[in-house]
Formats: structure tokens, C-alpha cells, sequence
């Protein structure tokens, strides 16, 4: 099954500011766990692998029912998400950066700004909020949006590629401007490893996290439009539409009926 069929059942999330030592040295959840650090840095080891180390705007995933061991190294301040699914085999494990992630860094910004409000509107936000954070992992994990036979061997593309995916409302002058590139530069590399425009993949990028989106969620699409860097419902909903053939409201419930 893929990482994107894996319905999310459950949600949690917890923040922690410049606390020394964990209360449990050791843990082992039925959840996939992912610490997120903002500041300061630990040591841990997941099951029997060897201890690394998890630093600032690094993140390390633990499956469900491994065990997790952590030690402190300097003062931390992160950020907790446990997660429960349909399928708990063949989660993922292991460590990433979300620096330079923009996308990451402003929800759990959102995520801690909620911490003390527990009514309706708040709870289906944290929601959303907590379900973007794992949409955007598993868009490193898996790179479902990058189908090549042969993978380009052009690291600065592959760069922007990564770039675009924590950044859905990129424009050509926003990933100019991020990698100290012209428009002209930057298009005609993605002309020569995509055949497309820039204009054109973003477009496709963001259809298909909401393709993922109406599949896995019953957010309404006043929600998913910003999750996918549309600036509005209409434009979201017009640009899917022709991308596709089918408007979203079709498209959720063809889904639904499969």
C-alpha cells in the first residue's frame, strides 16, 4: 500500500519549550511519532539502529511499536505529532530536514499558536494543519510528483523540485529570487528536465496534492485551495477542473463511490 492510501485515523500534537531532559528516556507507542526540533538538539536511536542526532529544523520519524530512545543535548524546544493509521506496516523511519521548508516551519508556527484553544473551528485547523505537516514528509519520502525514467543528475533542479514542494504558492519570481537565478534561468531548466514551464509543473504539483487531499480528508475545499497554494476556491477550482476534466465536488465523489 502506498504511503498515500494510508488513511491518518488519529492526531495529536504537543509542544515543549526549553525543557533539559525527557520525562521517559525510552518510549514504545502503537503511533507513528515525529519530533520536530526548532531549537537546540538530541540524541536518539530508533530500535537497533546506531544513536544519531536530531538538531534544529531537523525532524525524526519513529514507526509504531518500535522503541525510541532520546537523550538531550542542549535545551530543546519541538514540536510533537502522533499519528495513528488504518495500516501501521511499513511506515516510515528515520530523519529529515525542514529547513528551508517554509511550508513546515509556518504550520507548526500556526500548531503552537492553538495550543490553548480546544473548540470546533480550532480542533478541525489543528486538523488540517498536522495533516499538511505529514503530506509534505511523504512528498520527500515517496517523490510521487517526480516520474522520470532517469533521474535528472542536475542537484540545483532537483533543488527547486524540493523547493516547489514545500512551497506550493511559488511563483517563477519567488524561486528566481530563492536561488539568485533570472526567471529565464530558472524556466528553461525546468524546461530542459520536465519539458514544462514553470508556470505549468507548479500548476500540476498542486493539483495533485489536492487530488491527495480530497482522497484522504472531508476538508471542504475553502481549506484545501490555500493547502495547495491557490490563492482562492474559485481559481482552485477552475485550474483543477482543467487539469483533470472533472470539477473537485465530481471528483470527491468519484472517489468516494469507488
Amino acid at each position: 500500500m502506498s504511503l498515500w492510501n494510508n488513511l491518518v485515523t488519529s492526531r495529536k500534537h504537543s509542544y515543549f519549550e526549553n525543557f533539559e531532559f525527557f520525562r521517559n528516556a525510552n518510549d514504545l507507542n502503537n503511533f507513528l511519532t515525529i519530533y520536530l526540533v526548532e531549537k537546540g538538539s538530541f540524541n536518539y536511536k530508533i530500535g537497533s539502529e546506531k544513536w544519531d542526532t536530531v538538531c534544529e529544523k531537523q525532524a525524526v520519524i519513529c514507526p509504531p511499536n518500535v522503541n525510541f530512545s532520546k537523550v538531550v543535548n542542549e535545551k530543546i524546544t519541538m514540536h510533537i505529532i502522533r499519528l495513528g493509521f488504518d495500516d501501521t506496516k511499513k511506515l516510515p523511519s528515520g530523519k529529515f530536514s525542514f529547513d528551508g521548508g517554509g511550508r513546515i516551519l509556518e504550520n507548526l508556527n500556526k500548531l503552537r499558536l492553538l495550543i490553548c484553544q480546544h473548540d470546533l473551528p480550532t480542533e478541525n485547523l489543528r486538523r488540517h494543519l498536522i495533516d499538511d505537516i505529514w503530506y509534505t514528509f511523504l512528498a520527500e519520502i515517496e517523490s510521487p510528483y517526480i516520474k522520470y525514467e532517469n533521474k535528472p543528475s542536475d542537484n540545483l533542479f532537483l533543488e527547486m523540485v524540493n523547493y516547489v514542494n514545500d512551497n506550493l504558492d511559488a511563483s517563477l519570481e519567488k524561486i528566481a529570487n530563492a536561488f539568485n537565478l533570472s526567471r529565464v534561468a530558472v524556466n528553461n531548466r525546468f524546461r530542459k528536465n520536465t519539458g514544462k514551464s514553470v508556470g505549468s509543473y507548479v500548476q500540476e504539483m498542486r493539483v495533485k496534492r489536492a487530488c491527495k487531499l480530497i482522497e484522504q480528508t472531508d476538508y471542504p475545499f475553502r481549506y484545501i485551495a490555500p493547502a495547495c497554494g491557490f490563492s482562492n476556491e474559485y481559481y482552485f477550482s477552475a485550474t483543477f477542473t482543467k487539469l483533470t476534466g472533472i470539477s473537485p465536488g465530481k471528483y470527491r465523489k468519484k472517489f468516494l463511490q469507488k
